[in-house]
């Protein structure tokens, strides 16, 4: 059960285990809004808490640094539905500012700082994504993959900025 709609942990699950057992999670819930604003611009839905683990370190349980960090949405044969609801929205392409606000309440971190953090998830792959497409063009070739990759990119990014940017 690793999808929250059959009954696997969401959201809120995942940030009550990083209070409880991180050493950190003044480090660790900001990292995990950032993997949740990361999935949603690359349309990732297979975004599910067996995705995220923890680490023992010297200084305790940590966030572990993120993986499977894949576009599904480019795939249209792969179900559209996230793997954890943002809010009320099962789908990358309709998640709203009160989703985006709720998901705030759900990992219970004031909304202005989860809003920075996505900005700046936002901001750091606007500045990245072209150069990735490209770097990735000159080691392979040209690949219409790699094309719609950027345009569910671009249509998230513009979106994200949008609901954002309402107060």
């Amino acid at each position: 059960m690793k999808y929250q709609a059959e009954g696997g942990p969401g959201l809120r699950q995942c940030a009550d285990v990083i209070r409880e057992h991180c050493a950190l999670p003044a480090v660790d819930l900001p990292a995990l809004v950032k993997w949740v604003g990361f999935n949603h611009l690359i349309g990732n839905a297979d975004a599910h808490a067996k995705n995220l683990a923890l680490l023992y370190t010297e200084r305790g349980l940590q966030l572990s640094p993120h993986y499977d960090l894949v576009s599904t949405e480019v795939y249209p044969d792969l179900q559209g539905a996230m793997a954890m609801k943002i809010g009320s929205s099962w789908d990358a392409r309709n998640v709203q500012n009160a989703d985006w606000k709720r998901f705030a309440g759900t990992v219970r971190l004031p909304w202005s700082n989860v809003r920075a953090l996505l900005s700046e998830v936002a901001d750091a792959v606007a500045s990245a994504v072209a150069a990735v497409v490209e770097q990735q063009e000159d080691r392979v070739g040209r690949n219409p993959i790699l094309e719609r990759i950027r345009r569910v990119v671009d249509g998230h990014l513009q979106q994200m900025r949008r609901e954002l940017g309402k107060r």
